[in-house]
C-alpha cells in the first residue's frame, strides 16, 4: 500500500505510521521478554528461599546481564553469532579510532 499511494504526502504518512507500529511493536516483546525473566527469577528465589537461602532480588544490571546472554544464545543457535561479533568488533574498534588522540 505504501509503495502503491502516488502522493508523497500520504507515503511520508504511512511510513511514519508503519515505523511507529513497528517500535511499539519491539518495545512490547522486550517489555514480555522482560517480565518472563523476572518472573522466572523470582520462582527461582522462591524456592532457594524455602531451602533456607537469603533472598536476592533482581536489578536493572542483572537483568540486562541475562537479555544479553540470551540474545547470543539466540545468535549461536541461529549461526550468526560470528557475524554479529565482529560486526561489534567492528564497531568497538572504529569507536576506539574515533577518540584516540593524533
Amino acid at each position: 500500500m505504501l509503495k502503491k499511494t502516488k502522493s508523497k504526502n500520504k507515503q511520508t504518512k504511512l511510513a511514519a505510521a508503519l515505523t511507529k507500529y513497528k517500535q511499539e511493536k519491539r518495545a512490547k516483546d522486550l517489555d514480555t521478554k522482560q517480565k518472563d525473566i523476572k518472573s522466572t527469577w523470582i520462582k527461582k528465589e522462591r524456592e532457594l528461599v524455602a531451602k533456607g537461602k537469603k533472598p536476592y532480588y533482581l536489578k536493572k544490571k542483572d537483568m540486562k546481564k541475562i537479555m544479553l546472554a540470551e540474545k547470543y544464545l539466540k545468535l549461536k543457535k541461529e549461526g550468526r553469532l560470528d557475524k554479529a561479533m565482529a560486526k561489534r568488533r567492528k564497531k568497538n574498534a572504529n569507536r576506539d579510532h574515533r577518540f584516540m588522540p593524533e
